[in-house]
């Protein structure tokens, strides 16, 4: 994408990689060498504590790209497991907003997935039919 901003379907395969390197870890009775002791954990609560701030919406700042539903966030409730369950009714709830009486599109104002789309749209993928 064309601007900065934290992404909680980004954060979310972090916060998995994190909590499943910790359990690794656990059962092999390994340290993280050259890090300290507490690096996963602090990186555990800091991606924890971000998520937390964003969801149940996609991006909240820069506020010109505040996206407040995005299909790549069910993600974080299966496989990745990284949200509650009242969260993960909270996404689900918001991604009716971007669901289309055949298909579901990632996000509000994107285009919907097509094989032939080169064939029936053009070369421009900045073209949106969605809204």
């Amino acid at each position: 994408e064309e601007h900065s901003a934290q992404h909680a379907s980004s954060l979310g395969p972090c916060l998995a990689a994190v909590k499943a390197f910790k359990e690794l870890m656990g059962q092999e009775g390994m340290s993280v060498a050259p890090c300290k002791d507490d690096t996963l954990d602090l990186l555990e609560k800091n991606l924890e504590e971000q998520l937390g701030l964003i969801l149940p919406s996609e991006t909240i700042t820069p506020a010109e790209h505040h996206r407040d539903a995005d299909s790549a966030l069910i993600f974080l409730c299966y496989p990745l497991g990284v949200v509650s369950d009242d969260m993960g009714l909270q996404i689900v709830d918001r991604l009716k907003k971007v669901m289309g009486h055949i298909a579901m599109c990632r996000y509000r104002k994107d285009s919907y997935w097509c094989k032939d789309y080169k064939e029936k749209i053009g070369d421009d993928p900045t073209k949106h039919f969605t809204d």
